[in-house]
C-alpha cells in the first residue's frame, strides 16, 4: 500500500528537472523457506535461529480472515495495519469469508494489485 498521496507525489515531482523522468518501484514481499514453504523463512543471521514470517502484516491479515476475526475498525495505535486491511479489501475482490479464506500468496497478490492501482492513479 502506498502511503505517499497527492501531496507526497507533488513534492517528489518538484525535485526533478522539467524534462526528467521518474521510475517508481513498488514491491510486496513474501518469504519462501528452503523447503519451499510460502510465508516462512528460517533466519540464522545475527543470532536469530528461529523461523519467521514474511510479510508478517499480510500473514496476520490472512490469519484474521481464516479465523473469522477480521477487525476493520480503525486503530490509531496501529494505523498502518488498519489502513492496509481496509484498503486491500476496498480495492480488490479478496475474499473475507473464513470458509473461503485466502492464503498468504493470495493476500500478497491482492496487496500487489492494490499498490499498482494506487500508483497508476497517482502518476497519470
Amino acid at each position: 500500500m502506498l502511503f505517499c498521496g497527492n501531496t507526497g507525489f507533488a513534492a517528489a515531482h518538484h525535485h526533478a528537472p522539467e524534462t526528467g523522468r521518474f521510475i517508481y518501484y513498488c514491491f510486496t514481499h513474501i518469504a519462501i523457506d528452503h523447503e519451499g514453504l510460502v510465508g516462512s523463512v528460517y533466519r540464522t543471521r545475527s543470532g536469530m535461529n528461529e523461523k519467521s514470517t514474511a510479510c508478517g502484516a499480510l500473514a496476520a491479515f490472512a490469519a484474521e480472515i481464516a479465523s473469522n476475526t477480521l477487525n476493520l475498525d480503525f486503530d490509531e495505535n496501529d494505523i498502518e495495519m488498519s489502513m492496509l486491511k481496509r484498503h486491500i479489501i476496498q480495492q480488490t475482490d479478496l475474499s473475507t469469508d473464513a470458509k473461503n479464506a485466502p492464503d498468504l500468496l493470495q493476500v500478497t497478490m491482492a496487496a500487489y494489485e492494490t499498490i499498482t492501482i494506487d500508483l497508476e492513479r497517482h502518476v497519470r
